[in-house]
């Protein structure tokens, strides 16, 4: 969704790509993002993460819930955001532009 954001409301091409295990959110399953180039320095930045965290939080916190049939079980969760270093670099990719 968020590489929507970025081409469909933005116009700003974006590469979408999963990271590895060394730079995945600690305790998930995966990480999924999109990356965005800038082409003055010929650099690509980070556009937004999204994070498949499965239900290890919610046995770490135990976390539970009843179904219809009243068994108990843990909630899967996931968590997303836009990346605030995006931001940051293209006010600095500007400033080196005009300067």
């Amino acid at each position: 969704r968020y590489a929507r954001v970025y081409e469909e409301l933005l116009a700003v091409p974006v590469i979408k790509g999963r990271k590895s295990e060394k730079e995945k959110f600690a305790g998930g399953l995966y990480t999924t993002t999109v990356e965005a180039f800038i082409p003055s320095n010929g650099r690509a930045i980070q556009g937004a993460t999204s994070h498949c965290l499965g239900q290890n939080f919610a046995k770490m916190f135990k976390i539970a819930f009843s179904d219809e049939s009243s068994k108990e079980g843990g909630g899967a969760a996931a968590a997303a955001g836009a990346s605030a270093a995006a931001a940051d670099a293209e006010t600095d990719a500007g400033a080196e532009a005009s300067a």
